[in-house]
């Protein structure tokens, strides 16, 4: 559809400027609203009316291809009011948007499930969710590849099917792995929900979870001594060290492995963490003990020989520039999470209370207290938490008067 040769520059369209627009003297004119995209109005010799101008585009995205410039009126300027204009034109963009025409509503192009994937994924990223979460979240419609082109309304119609695929995931990936799947599902479903009444209810109701138990593996005290022997016969000295710090501060892998320099305060002992499991808007402050600055402060000094100009607390020859996870299982060393449960534990014993450790650990703390407790003004106390558990974890290390065995290992300060 053609510019008229007089259409005017856009400009914020209201009651007062539309009604001052001189009358088309031949062909009507287009004047843009600056404001809302798509928004016009249209001038004509006698009249002049609301309108929505945008183009069309169908397909999944990807291969979206182009259909036709839609022209929608709304109503005529001085009997449709502004206001009610702006309203019917959000609503006529938005099936737009949708690959809807809507100069003709019953010609309905239903949205697929991969699709809505693909847009709750924006949404997640909208939402400063951390890049792992967004993995984790993507991954999942590997579990519903088959439905990828079926309508959002098909699979909503059969519950059982929704049902039974997660039955059938239950005993081909296990338990867990269903779970995550129909959780990833129930969330898309629900933001279609939202701009959408006409859909049907979330199918993910006709689902029975499995059940989960937490894993509570973790390392004793009296096992303590033997995992850092292993740990220290690790030849690469990033992954030693890695271990190490990953037991003594409590951290989740993928916040650890991503942890640069320029996040380390050394003045203050602390170690800034900006995109945690949670995203941006938990980020937080991890206290650090005189070993783990220790700790740090070697493997700074080592990698400035190992890599060179290297951003990375824990490099690695590998395509993120990073550790991407501690792969020395066959070693006889747990995996991250056990000792992100063994830190727990650990701390436990050494006396600190639950509100200390789930800080520490960058737990949500619930009820209302919880929400008027700010992490960042109790950091000396959190500080001195975090020394009195590492101090702890020397003392089952150690005898009396000894050191902690092993090499390019520091006293605890």
């Amino acid at each position: 559809m053609r510019k008229a040769q007089n259409d005017l520059q856009p400009r914020r369209l209201t009651e007062a400027n539309v009604r001052a627009l001189p009358p088309s003297e031949g062909r009507g004119y287009v004047v843009r609203d600056a404001e809302l995209k798509g928004f016009v109005v249209i001038v004509n010799k006698k009249s002049s009316s609301w309108a929505v101008q945008r183009d069309l585009w169908q397909g999944r995205r990807g291969q979206r291809r182009f259909v036709r410039t839609v022209r929608h009126t709304i109503g005529r300027v001085g009997i449709v009011p502004l206001r009610v204009a702006r309203e019917k034109a959000l609503q006529a963009i938005h099936q737009i948007q949708q690959g809807l025409d809507p100069n003709n509503p019953e010609i309905v192009r239903k949205r697929t499930l991969a699709e809505l994937w693909k847009e709750y994924e924006e949404t997640l990223h909208t939402r400063g969710r951390a890049p792992r979460s967004i993995e984790d979240f993507v991954y999942n419609l590997r579990y519903f590849k088959d439905w990828a082109d079926m309508s959002l309304e098909e699979i909503a119609s059969n519950r059982v099917a929704v049902r039974e695929r997660h039955k059938k995931l239950t005993r081909e990936n296990g338990p867990y792995a269903a779970n995550r799947a129909m959780r990833a599902l129930r969330a898309a479903y629900n933001l279609a929900l939202k701009v959408d009444d006409h859909l049907p209810a979330n199918p993910v109701v006709a689902v029975t979870f499995n059940r989960e138990r937490r894993r509570e593996e973790a390392i004793t005290g009296a096992e303590l001594p033997r995992w850092w022997q292993k740990v220290e016969a690790l030849e690469n000295p990033i992954r030693r060290d890695l271990h190490k710090f990953l037991l003594l501060s409590g951290m989740r892998r993928t916040a650890a492995v991503t942890a640069r320099w320029e996040h380390v305060d050394w003045d203050k002992s602390r170690l800034f963490v900006p995109k945690p499991k949670g995203g941006e808007e938990r980020a937080f402050y991890l206290p650090l003990s005189g070993y783990l600055v220790d700790l740090l402060g070697k493997r700074r000094a080592e990698n400035k020989i190992l890599f060179p100009g290297s951003p990375w607390i824990w490099p690695a020859d590998s395509k993120a520039g990073h550790v991407t996870e501690p792969k020395e299982t066959k070693r006889g060393l747990p995996p991250p999470h056990v000792l992100r449960h063994s830190y727990a534990t650990f701390a436990k014993a050494a006396g600190l209370n639950e509100m200390d450790i789930a800080l520490l650990m960058n737990h949500k703390l619930s009820g209302v207290t919880g929400g008027y407790i700010h992490e960042l003004s109790l950091i000396e106390h959190l500080t001195s938490c975090q020394q009195r558990l590492t101090d702890y974890l020397q003392g089952l290390l150690e005898p009396k008067g000894g050191r902690v065995p092993g090499r390019g290992v520091a006293r605890v300060r």
